[in-house]
């Protein structure tokens, strides 16, 4: 079984683009990216002060009709399965066109492609605990259908609780409540 060091890191990816403007604003709204550098003919984008994506401008670039020997797609990882529902429920909204979904056992993944054309996968691992390996150690994958509705639950934002002030409250007018499910509550009267 190959080892790859866990500490490897894979650094900026480029981009040779028709527009980078474009682009760019394609990154900072869909992917969530921010606008780190920016000169004449370049736009890096990234988290923080780390840089995922520089976008080169090429005078006369002309985005092939059909895919050709190259990137197939640049691949986003996000840290976790409920992040990664919360990123299909801001495509929904932002009617962003959908090629596909795949669940790869160790992974969930979304995949679909910027305005020139450039393959997208943004995904999740499951945790390393819950992988699944054969007898010689190796991850075995497959693409199997990602249950979207249970992804959109897990990025659901809930109300978890109301809390509530009160100002100057006389404890002699409130009664005592108990519920068996609760434990004690105090009614106001």
């Amino acid at each position: 079984m190959l080892k790859i060091n866990p500490h490897t890191e894979i650094g900026k990816v480029v981009l040779k683009t028709k527009n980078n403007q474009k682009l760019a604003a394609f990154y900072k709204e869909i992917i969530g990216l921010k606008v780190i550098e920016e000169s004449v003919d370049s736009v890096s984008l990234g988290i923080g002060k780390r840089i995922l994506v520089e976008l080169v401008q090429v005078k006369r670039a002309q985005i092939p009709k059909e895919a050709k020997t190259g990137l197939y797609h640049t691949a986003f990882l996000l840290p976790s399965r409920e992040t990664l529902g919360s990123f299909l429920q801001h495509l929904l909204e932002s009617e962003y066109p959908l090629d596909g979904a795949g669940d790869h056992i160790f992974s969930e993944a979304l995949y679909f492609r910027d305005p020139e054309g450039n393959g997208i996968e943004v995904y999740a691992d499951r945790p390393r605990a819950e992988w699944q390996r054969d007898e010689a150690g190796n991850l075995p994958m497959a693409t199997n259908q990602v249950d979207g509705d249970g992804l959109l639950m897990a990025g659901a934002i809930w109300i978890g609780r109301v809390c509530q002030r009160i100002q100057k409250l006389d404890i002699s007018t409130c009664k005592s409540v108990t519920s068996k499910r609760r434990g004690t509550f105090i009614k106001l009267c």
